[in-house]
């Protein structure tokens, strides 16, 4: 272990040369390099890192410290994000016939796996071809952009950066792939509707951020107009009616009927029968004649707040945020 933390002084000696991080490429290095050349080997310097001086360390050292590491951290993704074009490179100058070259990305996953234990999916390979064909083979141009974003960003560009802004997002099927797609966007759903559900109960515990959320969340009909698809049909469920009619106005507690309160709405469009709430026939029309705003701050309630809760009830059996009893 390295002496020498115990002063200002003697640490910012130590420190020198503590951390060495990847040099990027040689011919990354060169302004309007477009591919190496032919038959040059690509010669990738090793990531070293030597040990850091011996704590304990004070506030001002640890600051540095860690300023230091963060540094390697941000050179370490943009060595990432070269290395992804370096395999797109690779991927779209590798033999392959008019038409084949999924098929050819596909055989290259299985030689890593068999033949070098290396796991990579297709669709990881298939984003670094995609990004190497969107640039045009241009590596200047795709550094020029890195820096771009680096700028406007004010922060390092990271994958994501580059699925959003160059791939047509994150899970766009024509890079990926259908298959992989759904898979992609059946995760990132579950994950979403954890998270959402967590935003409620901060809402609901006061707090105003969370608050703010759900608010837009019902303005964008995000949530329960959930299972719409682009075809201008809703989705029906006379179960899910009867379900939700089973339960008593939410103003008056007196029998209900299944309102949709949330949802796509348009000319002939009628909104899903999961964004549904129970009311009276009374509150009912009063709902449509003073609109949801006014109605909800006249009665204090949240209709988004209630659906949630209806449709959690319905699908898991357990209630988010509050609970309500049948009437029948």
């Amino acid at each position: 272990m390295l002496k020498g933390a115990g002063t200002e002084a003697s640490y910012s000696a130590v420190w020198t040369s503590t951390v060495i991080v990847p040099r990027p490429l040689q011919s990354f290095d060169q302004a309007g390099a477009r591919s190496p050349t032919p038959g040059q080997p690509l010669k990738l310097e090793v990531l070293e890192v030597s040990r850091l001086p011996a704590g304990p360390y004070t506030v001002t050292q640890a600051a540095q410290i860690i300023s230091r590491i963060h540094g390697g951290l941000e050179s370490i993704e943009d060595y990432r994000l070269k290395l992804k074009w370096w395999m797109g490179y690779v991927l779209r100058h590798t033999r392959a016939q008019r038409g084949m070259r999924r098929k050819t990305i596909d055989q290259i996953v299985e030689l890593l796996h068999r033949d070098y234990g290396i796991r990579l999916s297709k669709s990881s390979l298939y984003e670094c071809l995609k990004l190497y064909d969107v640039m045009g083979g241009d590596v200047a141009a795709y550094l020029r952009w890195i820096d771009q974003i680096k700028l406007l960003y004010e922060r390092p560009v990271y994958w994501y950066d580059v699925q959003r802004d160059l791939l047509g997002g994150r899970n766009n099927p024509d890079v990926i792939g259908r298959e992989e797609a759904d898979r992609r966007d059946y995760h990132d759903a579950e994950r979403a509707v954890e998270a959402i559900e967590r935003i409620i109960i901060r809402a609901h515990e006061g707090n105003e951020e969370a608050a703010g959320v759900l608010e837009a969340m019902r303005q964008s009909i995000l949530g329960l107009q959930l299972l719409g698809d682009t075809s201008g049909r809703s989705p029906r469920s006379s179960e899910y009616l009867t379900f939700v009619g089973s339960y008593p106005c939410v103003v008056c507690a007196h029998p209900a009927e299944p309102h949709h309160a949330l949802g796509r709405r348009g000319v002939g469009v009628k909104p899903s029968d999961f964004g549904c709430v129970p009311l009276c026939r009374a509150h009912h029309n009063e709902f449509h004649g003073r609109g949801p705003q006014t109605f909800e701050m006249q009665y204090d309630v949240n209709l988004a707040e209630i659906a949630l809760n209806l449709l959690h009830r319905y699908v898991t059996g357990c209630w988010l945020t509050m609970s309500m009893r049948r009437v029948r």
